[in-house]
């Protein structure tokens, strides 16, 4: 009986070591990524991509730790990598993404409530915010934002008053602190990614607001998974694209969904584009 056990360790090791390996790259980015405290591995990307390992079976699986930076290394030098948030089409000379899995509502303007005073809009253009010269910009190194988005700010991209963090920490954090200390005045991210700066914490001066972006205030920003530009990614996204039409109509995902990204006074109106464009994507 003992012969037997062993034999059939031997044959499941022997099987497991036969499978590809896929390396997903996190960072730290809340609410996507949760590294560390009471919410880790709680973010929008930690379960998301756990559904999908789950169900991908026929690969074995680690969990790799990077910066934006080094996860465009990687897939630059194609390395067999993965990473589970990234914009649906976006950087296709890097990456081949997969359809469409999540839809985060439209990106806006993040500052202090000092400087939507001094800018007196509730809806602001990127493209003439980045043209005033009296307000800094500021983005972490490998941060996109999706069309049209990524086509304007890149536009301005050598200008004096457009700052790039280049750092190994905490990317949202970072810049988020930068404009509290006024070293930047501005940068672009999700409602959900300033409500999760501001969980739990006393705000302390000057408030961060969310500010609607004119050129994209009514429409949000697709949500896929990305693997290096190799005829292994191509297999790997293949093989993801199963799992999404598989766990994008589960109660347990859209519940994830819920948990980060509906707006509490928008719900209808979330889940209508969701069955539009993620649910019904072809």
């Amino acid at each position: 009986m003992k012969v037997i056990i062993y034999l059939l360790l031997i044959i499941n090791t022997l099987i497991a070591t036969q499978k590809e390996t896929i390396t997903w790259l996190v960072n730290d980015a809340p609410p996507f990524y949760i590294l560390n405290g009471s919410l880790k591995d709680g973010g929008i990307g930690d379960m998301t991509q756990k559904l999908i390992i789950n169900d991908l079976k026929q690969y074995n699986h680690e969990i790799k730790k990077t910066t934006l930076k080094r996860a465009m290394k990687d897939f630059k030098y194609n390395k067999k990598v993965c990473f589970s948030t990234w914009i649906y089409n976006s950087t296709p000379d890097l990456v081949i993404t997969s359809n469409p899995n999540i839809y985060y509502p439209p990106l806006g303007i993040i500052t202090t409530s000092k400087n939507k005073k001094l800018l007196k809009e509730k809806v602001l253009s990127l493209d003439k915010l980045l043209q005033n010269k009296k307000f800094v910009f500021g983005k972490a190194k490998g941060r996109g934002y999706g069309e049209p988005l990524d086509s304007i700010v890149n536009k301005y991209k050598n200008q004096k008053n457009f700052k790039i963090r280049n750092s190994s920490t905490h990317s949202t954090k970072g810049i988020f602190e930068m404009i509290k200390r006024e070293r930047i005045d501005y940068t672009i991210d999700y409602y959900s990614s300033l409500v999760y700066s501001q969980l739990g914490k006393i705000n302390r001066g000057d408030k961060l607001v969310f500010i609607p972006i004119l050129e994209t205030k009514n429409e949000g920003v697709l949500g896929s998974i990305a693997c290096s530009k190799t005829p292994w990614g191509e297999k790997v996204i293949s093989d993801i694209n199963i799992s999404i039409d598989k766990i994008k109509y589960k109660n347990q995902y859209m519940q994830i969904l819920n948990e980060w990204l509906v707006p509490i006074d928008d719900k209808g109106a979330y889940w209508e584009k969701y069955e539009r464009k993620i649910k019904n994507f072809k």
